[in-house]
């Protein structure tokens, strides 16, 4: 069952999907989820094709031997193809792990009330991880998908009691996602993490709104059945039967209800458009 995510307040962010990680030392290692490249493309069309707001983080490393060095290895900086910005995308540049850490990251989000994330890109247990956990931190609700993100296989610290002395990229990716889950994001399959429905941006009206609008037209509806009157004692005349005269009456009602109902529609929808700018 997909999640519906509120397009008034939802962004996606996309952590550095960069040529880096096509180039040594990374292209000759073992890396997890194959399906990575598709579904971020897949998510990024899916946010395009709801104007929902995209933000790409790229890695600008300072160490001079790393591959996003953009001196030195300009071209590991660039983003991968399917993964380029586009105009009216934010893109901003990072120096460290945290996407937060030295970026207006966290500003951008508040000043825009983007409150919900969906988080994707490289790599699982480094930057995407403590991105993650900082948003939790912070208060952002997160959901992560599993098959957006990835890692690569990885060898057992200094010390280490375990037999082997390298785990392959599905094991580190499972852990690291399973430690996340419940503790500063919802993990969940690309498939399952969807963009909201105009229905579901009226669902995430303020509790006091939606209320007000059920009171509102609770009030109205019981004041237009005791006034019906008013509009029907004009329709009748002595040639009527009860019978006609009932149904004229109970015209009148629905009549009265449907005028209700499309200026709740109206309001509704309004009041749906004001919250994006509160």
């Amino acid at each position: 069952m997909p999640i519906d995510l509120p397009k008034a307040n939802t962004a996606l962010i996309v952590i550095d999907v960069q040529e880096g990680f096509r180039q040594p030392p990374y292209s000759d290692l073992e890396r997890s989820t194959p399906e990575f490249e598709s579904n971020v493309e897949s998510l990024i069309a899916a946010f395009r094709d709801n104007g929902l707001p995209i933000v790409h983080i790229h890695h600008h490393s300072t160490s001079p031997d790393s591959p996003f060095h953009p001196t030195n290895n300009p071209t590991g900086v660039k983003p991968q193809s399917f993964a380029e910005p586009v105009d009216g995308e934010h893109v901003l540049i990072k120096h460290v792990n945290s996407s937060f850490i030295g970026t207006t990251l966290e500003q951008l989000l508040h000043t825009n009330k983007w409150n919900v994330l969906v988080i994707a890109g490289l790599t699982t247990s480094h930057c995407v991880s403590t991105t993650v956990r900082m948003a939790g931190n912070l208060g952002f609700t997160v959901f992560l998908p599993c098959d957006a993100t990835a890692m690569f296989e990885h060898t057992t610290a200094p010390g280490s009691k375990l037999q082997t002395l390298n785990f392959d990229a599905e094991t580190v990716q499972e852990i690291s996602l399973g430690v996340l889950h419940n503790e500063f994001a919802t993990v969940l399959e690309t498939a399952k993490t969807s963009p909201g429905t105009k229905n579901e941006q009226e669902a995430s009206l303020p509790k006091v709104v939606r209320v007000f609008l059920v009171c509102a037209t609770s009030i109205m509806a019981n004041h237009a059945w005791q006034n019906r009157a008013m509009v029907t004692d004009n329709l009748y005349n002595d040639t009527q039967s009860p019978t006609e005269q009932t149904m004229i009456s109970v015209f009148v009602y629905f009549a009265l209800m449907g005028a209700i109902f499309l200026g709740g529609v109206v309001v509704s929808k309004v009041t749906v458009f004001a919250a994006r700018f509160v």
